[in-house]
C-alpha cells in the first residue's frame, strides 16, 4: 500500500480534540460465550485493514493539509489476545487505553478470554471515521472473520477510500459551497454546560456509567412513543434534557442541547461512503420551565423539526470545510484557545449522539453469536459531556463516558438515575 489520502476538516477536529476536549474514541465491547480463534480474528483486522487501507495510515500532521500516510501494520499492534480472571476489570483496563492516530493506526481489537467467556474490545480512533463508520466496521469485520472461517484463502476486496463532502454537496445540487454559504446559520451558541472546579486540572482518569433496557423495556420504549407520534430518539433526547436541567438547575427560560445527524443519508442510494467522518452538529433550542414532561416530548418534537427543516446543517458542513483554507495549524491553534476560553466560562453545550439500531438480530463471528454488544462513547473533559445511546439485539444502551475528577461520578450517576426515572415514568 503506498497511496497517500487527503484529510477532511472532520478529520481535523476529531484530531485536534483528542487530550484538549476528549479522548476522541469510538469502542465498544462485545461478549460472547462462544470461542473465538484469535489466529483468525487477527488475520481478519488485517484483511480489514487491507479492505480499508485508509486503516492502514497514519495521520501526517504538516501545516496546511494533513494527510493520511501509510505506516507499515504489525498484527500483535492492531489485535492482542490478553488472557484474564477477572474480564471485567480488562475490559475497563484496556477502554482507558488510547490511540494517538499519528503514532498508531486508527483500530484496534483486543481479545480478552477466559474459562466462562469471551469478550473482544474494538477502539476506532474518531480521527478516521464517526459513529456510523464504525459500525459499518465492526460488521465488516465479523463478516470476514466467518467468510475465513468457511474459506481460509478469502481476500475481500480492497476499497478506495472516499472521504469528502463532494458527494454530499452533488447530491443538494450546491454547486458552489463558498456562495452558497451564510455563516450566521452555521453558528452553534453554548450558553452552559457541566460544572467546572479546579478538579478539572488535576489529572484525569477515564471513566463510564450505563443505563442498560432489556428487550421489553425496549418495546415499551417504541410503544410510548408511537402512542406520543414522535420517534423513540425525540423521546430519550427529551428525557436526558430534563436529566440535564434537574441535575444543573439552570437560570434560563430556554437552553439548547447538542445533537448529530448523519449526513450519509442525504447521499444518493449508490454512492458509498462508509469509513469517513461524515456528520453534522447541530442546535435544539428547549423550555427549562416547562415541568409536564410528555409535553416536553412534544416541545423536543417541534424543536427537533423546526431545525431539521432548515438548512443550518448544511452551513455548517460548509464552514468546517471553509476552514481548511486557513490550514491545519491555524485551527489547531485556535481550537485550543477557544477551549481555554470555554473552560473558563463553563459554557460547552451538552450533547447526544443516538447510533440508533446496530443490529435487530445478534451478528455472528463464524459460529461464535455475539450474545451482547455496547456503545463506548467518546469520553469528554469537563465542561463538556455527552451520551451515547446504541441499540443491538433489542437492547438499548445509554452510556456515559467522562474524565474524573473533572466530572464526578456522583454528577453522572445522578444524572443517569433523572433520565431512567423519566423512561421508566412514561414505560409505565
Amino acid at each position: 500500500m503506498t497511496n497517500k489520502y487527503n484529510t477532511t476538516s472532520q478529520d481535523w477536529f476529531n484530531h485536534i480534540a483528542q487530550n484538549v476536549t476528549s479522548n476522541a474514541l469510538i469502542q465498544y465491547v462485545l461478549k460472547t460465550d462462544d470461542k473465538i480463534d484469535y489466529q483468525l480474528l487477527q488475520k481478519s483486522v488485517l484483511l480489514l485493514i487491507q479492505a480499508e487501507p485508509v486503516l492502514g495510515c497514519l495521520f501526517v500532521e504538516k501545516e496546511e493539509m494533513p494527510e493520511w500516510t501509510p505506516a507499515p501494520v504489525n498484527a500483535d499492534d492492531v489485535c492482542c489476545r490478553i488472557e484474564t480472571e477477572n474480564i471485567e476489570n480488562e475490559i475497563n483496563s484496556v477502554l482507558k487505553t488510547k490511540i494517538n492516530a499519528s503514532t498508531q493506526l486508527s483500530v484496534k481489537i483486543c481479545l480478552l478470554e477466559n474459562k466462562k467467556t469471551n469478550a473482544i474490545v474494538i477502539k476506532i480512533s474518531h480521527s478516521v471515521c464517526d459513529g456510523s463508520g464504525s459500525k459499518y466496521l465492526i460488521n465488516q469485520l465479523a463478516t470476514i472473520y466467518t467468510r475465513l472461517e468457511k474459506d481460509s484463502s478469502f481476500v475481500p476486496a480492497t476499497k478506495v477510500p472516499v472521504r469528502g463532502t463532494q458527494n454530499f454537496y452533488d447530491a443538494l445540487k450546491i454547486k458552489d459551497k463558498a456562495s452558497y454559504f451564510e455563516p450566521e446559520k452555521a453558528e452553534l451558541v453554548s450558553t452552559w454546560g457541566f460544572p467546572t472546579s479546579r478538579e478539572m486540572f488535576k489529572k484525569q482518569t477515564f471513566s463510564y456509567q450505563q443505563l442498560r433496557y432489556n428487550a421489553n423495556d425496549f418495546r415499551k420504549m417504541k410503544q410510548c412513543s408511537k402512542k406520543q407520534k414522535v420517534t423513540l430518539n425525540t423521546l430519550l433526547m427529551a428525557a436526558y434534557f430534563d436529566a440535564l436541567q434537574r441535575c444543573l438547575k439552570p437560570d434560563d427560560n430556554i437552553k439548547e442541547l447538542q445533537f448529530m445527524i448523519d449526513l450519509r443519508k442525504y447521499l444518493p442510494s449508490n454512492t458509498t461512503q462508509n469509513v469517513c467522518n461524515l456528520s453534522a452538529i447541530l442546535n435544539a433550542d428547549l423550555p427549562t420551565k416547562t415541568t409536564d414532561f410528555l409535553e416536553l416530548v412534544k416541545q423536543t418534537d417541534k424543536a427537533i423539526r423546526k431545525i431539521t427543516d432548515t438548512d443550518n446543517f448544511v452551513h455548517g458542513t460548509i464552514a468546517g470545510d471553509l476552514a481548511e483554507e486557513e490550514g491545519y495549524e491555524t485551527i489547531k491553534n485556535l481550537i485550543k484557545s477557544d477551549w481555554e476560553t470555554i473552560q473558563k466560562a463553563g459554557n460547552c453545550t451538552p450533547m447526544i449522539s443516538n447510533l440508533g439500531i446496530f443490529n435487530s438480530k445478534a451478528i455472528c463471528f463464524g459460529e461464535a453469536r455475539i450474545k451482547d454488544l455496547c456503545l463506548i462513547s467518546p469520553a469528554f473533559f469537563a465542561p463538556a459531556f455527552m451520551i451515547g445511546i446504541m441499540t443491538y439485539n433489542n437492547v438499548l444502551t445509554i452510556n456515559a463516558s467522562y474524565y474524573s475528577p473533572g466530572i464526578k461520578h456522583k454528577q453522572i450517576a445522578e444524572l443517569l438515575k433523572q433520565i431512567d426515572s423519566r423512561i421508566k415514568e412514561v414505560m409505565g
